[in-house]
């Protein structure tokens, strides 16, 4: 197999935004002279450029004298942009195993390669609203190793996938989510990794209706290159908190160096569980259970610098409970009228988040007179009842 595109892309931007914090006839950061915004960003854009990709791919399969299968997937991607002049080749490659087992069903997986990702035009727009055409591919190599089991339990046919793997983040650029925004920070560079593994089962618990548990343990961090910062000190020796320190006179500095971050995505555990039954004695009525569980993932105060995101979101939890009943469809029933035309009808009643926890979703940040910021947290819809009908034609 093999492949090749040009793209020639037109961007036009215009970037205005500002933060204007105002209050009971003032605004912060306060002057009595002037009016001052916070992070302002501004700018206006035009280019144009022109992108080459092509690809090669192949696959060798073979049987070994048991019958076992042996595949391997080879192959190379390549890129050219004109705008940075960046030329990028990754080659990736799978081995799959499917061993002749009389016991097992298992199929093992290995997959590696290098993963090159241009940029478009928001990975290169700076904080101020200034677009960096010389942003550079981010890189990184990706080490994945699977097993898919099909196996049988309580006379059911089920499913375990389980992927474990680890990435090496070569090259990749700082980003920061402020709520629905994602916010890139170009010319800065960073060398991290991500591992992890994910395990899921599912299957027909209840012939008929598949359920499944999953569960994901995954670590995010990257190191940001010559990343640091400075804690200010007065003549007293007292590191300087506006709003706490009431000496702000400032005799003496002392710079920290930026050790390894979380990344945004950063979510160390998520565990989910869906489950159906049909309910004894009444086989057209059918109920459903869906658990969620996520730990939190990392957010800080808006700032024009990703160092401070390493405070926690509370854990992520909620549970769903819904029932379904056959209205037509059913065994032995006898269609007339307009029931001639449906092959089954369902009625279905759903509550979510059942246990209406208040789930975080992100945080308003409030700024006293003297620069402090209080994290003010934004909620997900707490209980929600939903009715739906389901027509199978």
């Amino acid at each position: 197999m093999w492949g090749a595109t040009y793209q020639h892309e037109m961007i036009t931007s215009q970037t205005s935004q500002w933060n204007l914090n105002d209050s009971a006839g003032y605004s912060l950061p306060y002057s009595p002279y002037i009016l001052q915004l916070q992070n302002v960003a501004k700018g206006y854009d035009t280019l144009q450029s022109n992108r080459l990709m092509g690809f090669v791919e192949n696959v060798w399969r073979t049987e070994t004298k048991d019958t076992s299968t042996l595949t391997i997937t080879a192959g190379v991607r390549a890129n050219y942009w004109d705008l940075n002049g960046n030329l990028v080749f990754s080659p990736r490659g799978t081995v799959a195993f499917k061993p002749n087992w009389k016991k097992a069903d298992v199929l093992f997986r290995f997959s590696s390669g290098i993963y090159y990702q241009p940029p478009f035009y928001r990975e290169m727009l700076e904080p101020d609203g200034n677009l960096l055409t010389s942003q550079k591919d981010q890189e990184s190599i990706h080490f994945v190793a699977g097993m898919d089991w099909n196996l049988r339990a309580w006379n059911q046919p089920f499913k375990w996938i389980t992927e474990a793997y680890y990435k090496d983040l070569v090259s990749v650029e700082p980003y920061e989510l402020n709520n629905v925004s994602v916010n890139y920070y170009p010319g800065q560079n960073a060398q991290g990794h991500i591992q992890g593994i994910d395990m899921k089962i599912n299957g027909d618990f209840v012939r008929g209706l598949e359920s499944w548990f999953s569960l994901s343990v995954m670590q995010a961090t990257y190191t940001i290159q010559n990343a640091s910062y400075y804690n200010y000190y007065n003549s007293y020796g007292q590191q300087i908190i506006p709003g706490v320190t009431a000496n702000t006179v400032i005799a003496d500095s002392i710079k920290h160096v930026v050790g390894a971050l979380p990344m945004p995505t950063d979510e160390r555990v998520t565990v989910g569980l869906f489950f159906q039954d049909y309910l004894p004695r009444y086989p057209n009525l059918k109920v459903n259970l869906n658990i969620l569980f996520g730990t939190g993932i990392p957010f800080g105060p808006p700032s024009n610098n990703p160092y401070g995101d390493t405070l926690r979101m509370p854990f992520y939890k909620r549970v769903d409970l819904g029932a379904s009943y056959l209205v037509i469809g059913k065994r032995g029933q006898t269609k007339t009228g307009v029931a001639r035309y449906f092959k089954s009808l369902w009625i279905g009643l759903e509550v979510f988040n059942l246990l209406q926890v208040n789930n975080v979703i992100s945080y308003n940040w409030i700024e006293d007179i003297n620069g402090r910021k209080y994290a003010i947290p934004n909620y997900l819809t707490a209980r929600e009842v939903n009715v739906k009908l389901m027509l199978d034609l």
